[in-house]
């Protein structure tokens, strides 16, 4: 054989044994990862930390939902209806001389969508073993993310842990999520003085917002106030910028002036802290408020978020839900920030159908794992709506989540799919806020009306309307706590959804 056909069949039998080694090394990699798929990283918003051991009798309640249940803008989270509800029924509990107790793990997040929520869920279920889920979710579900109907993501482990390592890599700190105790806060980045000057800011601002006729001479006495509060703190102009943004945007949005409501608006985006590198340093949050205030305006925040991200912001699902707000154009930055953290827009998708494979998808994971599912609405809307996730004509109708919101429609089809899950699904109504609401109270129980842009009467909950979602959530418990409690035991008889008492 002559030299060089030699050559070429020695360079051929390297290439190829080169390709088959690599394809066994990755199908051995396939194999060990999928042994070990559950301790492969999580997204930025999984559960990364096991909850604390909790004293026998407690039942674990997994709590999911979107800003209305994260108690965004309201300065004590400890006045969010799913703390209310854990220390009301406790409290319930021990007068009645009930053994049992109850433990709230709220892991909702502001901005958003269900398919998000659903997913943490999935990948994060069986490290709470969750007795019990109540969610209230849909109400921002303006995308769809198709990370997870990729076919390769959806069935190779190996594509999956890379796809995380790589985001671990770009974003270590996304995975800094301490859930490790009940109603667990995560805490901001502010140094001892900062926070100081934020809580006077705070003060001038819980006074701006229990004026009854909040007035453009209010306003400028709230400016003055504020500015007096930066004199007072010249080295914490950015915490002092972002906690006046923060509440001229509450201010704002109850404002039933419109112009008055620009004027505070305007404002609000003025005083917003501009340092990019500053918000991203000091509190990841305030980007996103930048954001809802542009967003309130009919502004977009494109060239701010490609500004943090660069700087190392985490993607996490708010920023992602800020990008595709008022999204005319294509962006080709974005659609690259999208790329490359393994997320795709289908722009050819209904929001609604993207909430009803979401409620079904949570659907099955609770029937797999025994535990009870409370599907709450938000408030003033018909539980009608969610129940007709659940089957394949009710909603054929509807655009969004938000136009079955008040529908009355009864629901008789179930699709027979659903019917055994649905012996585990109930529903909690905050339908009575319609009686108990009404023009001359709804301040007292709504910080804002964020609804009212998709034609929705409710908004962000004060403390006082936040006590009576709890008292819905409450009654529905109490309704059902013999079986809620029945349940829990056998879960625990036959090992739970981690297989261990817990």
């Amino acid at each position: 054989m002559p030299a060089p056909l030699r050559e070429k069949n020695k360079t051929l039998r390297s290439l190829t044994a080169f390709g088959v080694g690599l394809l066994m090394t990755l199908f051995i990699l396939e194999l060990a990862l999928r042994g070990v798929d559950q301790f492969v990283l999580k997204p930025s918003e999984a559960v990364s930390e096991i909850p604390a051991e909790l004293p026998p009798g407690h039942i674990r309640i997994l709590v999911i939902g979107e800003s209305t249940t994260t108690k965004i803008g309201i300065p004590q989270p400890e006045t969010s209806w799913p703390s209310v509800l854990e220390k009301t029924f406790n409290t319930h509990l021990e007068s009645s001389g009930a053994s049992e107790r109850i433990a709230i793990f709220n892991i909702a997040r502001a901005a958003t969508t269900s398919p998000f929520l659903v997913s943490e869920v999935e990948r994060g279920f069986s490290d709470f073993n969750a007795d019990v889920i109540i969610s209230m979710m849909g109400i921002n579900d303006a995308a769809v993310f198709a990370r997870e109907r990729g076919f390769f993501y959806r069935n190779f482990s190996l594509v999956r842990f890379l796809f995380w390592a790589s985001v671990a890599w770009k974003c270590p700190s996304c995975y800094r999520v301490d859930l490790s105790e009940s109603e667990g806060i995560r805490k901001n980045k502010y140094t001892k003085l900062e926070s100081f000057a934020r809580r006077h800011t705070q003060e001038a601002c819980d006074a701006a917002l229990a004026a009854p006729n909040f007035a453009s001479a209010d306003l400028n006495n709230f400016k003055l106030s504020v500015d007096a509060i930066h004199r007072n703190f010249p080295n914490e102009s950015h915490a002092i910028d972002n906690a006046f943004a923060s509440c001229l945007f509450s201010l704002g949005r109850k404002q039933r002036d419109k112009k008055l409501a620009a004027e505070i608006l305007e404002l609000s985006n003025e005083r917003s802290s501009k340092s990019y590198s500053a918000l991203v340093t000091i509190d990841e949050t305030a980007i996103e408020m930048l954001c809802n205030i542009r967003i309130a305006q009919g502004l977009s925040c494109f060239e701010e978020l490609k500004a943090v991200i660069k700087l190392g912001a985490p993607i996490r699902p708010p920023l992602l839900t800020a990008m595709l707000a008022r999204r005319e154009v294509p962006d080709e930055e974005i659609e690259k920030i999208f790329e490359q953290f393994g997320f795709s827009f289908d722009p050819t998708r209904s929001r609604y159908h993207s909430t009803r494979e979401a409620y079904r998808k949570l659907l099955r994971i609770v029937e797999e794992s025994g535990a009870l599912w409370y599907a709450m609405q938000y408030p003033t809307g018909e539980t009608n709506g969610l129940k007709g996730f659940f089957s394949d004509s009710y909603g054929a109708e509807f655009k969004s989540f938000a136009s079955s919101f008040y529908s009355a429609k009864p629901v008789d089809d179930i699709n027979p799919e659903f019917k055994n899950g649905m012996k585990q699904l109930k529903f909690i109504s905050n339908r009575n806020f319609v009686d108990i609401v009404d023009t001359q109270n709804e301040l007292e129980y709504f910080v804002d009306f964020f609804g009212r842009d998709q034609g929705l009467n409710f908004g962000h909950a004060t403390p006082k309307g936040d006590a009576l979602i709890a008292k819905n959530a409450f009654e529905a418990l109490k309704a059902d706590w013999p079986e809620i409690v029945a349940r829990a035991k056998s879960r625990r008889a036959t090992g739970g959804s981690r297989g261990q008492s817990r």
